[in-house]
């Protein structure tokens, strides 16, 4: 049996009257590489951020390597969607990369240690972005600064990588770059990607949890037809290495509600 490093069990989260999350019952395996897809509004989102500790379930149980969700918070990296980091401020990419050294409770401006300035300076070097180490981040392509995100959530050698949409409005050789990076890195780590890239699903990762509010699927890359059937209610075709072709089965259409 493999080694579970997250543990979800009876999840349910509600905003105001609105159930969000419905008995979500997940494991995720060291070293896994997880797509989470779904629609929009289906709670991808919502559910990464009951594992960071920033939502509390209504009910259920989370276990992070085997401790709750407060003392695992501490293994896990973050990164966030792109329109939810503010570009204007004013910091270069360097000093992004140091913010991941930060532990809880000190400071944005405190004095680094050397060994937070080197590990930063590895960071940069592997995701080649080491020569605009000292350019301000609002002059960044989408790609470098999703690059630098990922970067900074690197820099607090987490054991666990969360990500949400990591290549929205990327072209498609900045997205490929994205997930080659993960990729990378997988073997060190787990990684966790809401994604609605169909298209690197089949390229690069090895399960996948399809979510409309409940788990609908979670296993292997080969989703069945009544699973899109029921968080989807199309047809989806994607193109990998040139020639499109259908992993998700035809069906026919149902009311995903999303």
């Amino acid at each position: 049996m493999e080694d579970v490093i997250i543990k979800i069990r009876n999840l349910n989260v509600y905003f105001d009257e609105m159930q969000v999350l419905k008995d979500i019952n997940l494991d995720v395996n060291r070293k896994q590489f997880l797509a989470i897809m779904g629609p929009n509004g289906g709670g991808k989102t919502t559910l990464l951020k009951v594992i960071l500790g920033l939502i509390e379930p209504d009910s259920g149980k989370i276990e992070i390597a085997g401790r709750g969700i407060q003392e695992g918070r501490g293994l896990i990296g973050y990164v966030p969607q792109i329109s939810d980091f503010n570009k204007q401020f004013p910091i270069n990419v360097k000093d992004v990369i140091l913010m991941g050294r930060i532990s809880d409770g000190e400071g944005l401006y405190h004095n680094y240690s050397k060994e937070d300035v080197k590990k930063a300076e590895e960071i940069m070097k592997d995701l080649n972005i080491y020569e605009i180490k000292d350019r301000q981040i609002g002059r960044l392509s989408g790609g470098q600064l999703q690059r630098v995100l990922i970067g900074r959530a690197l820099a607090s050698e987490p054991e666990i990588l969360l990500l949400d949409e990591p290549t929205a409005s990327l072209d498609a050789e900045s997205r490929s770059r994205i997930y080659n990076i993960l990729k990378g890195i997988n073997d060190q780590i787990t990684i966790i990607v809401v994604t609605h890239d169909l298209t690197a699903i089949s390229s690069y990762f090895d399960s996948v949890a399809c979510l409309n509010r409940e788990l609908h699927y979670h296993g292997n890359d080969n989703v069945s037809k009544e699973d899109v059937d029921q968080i989807y209610g199309c047809p989806v075709d994607l193109v990998a290495h040139g020639v499109p072709h259908r992993v998700l089965n035809e069906h026919e259409g149902v009311d995903s509600n999303a």
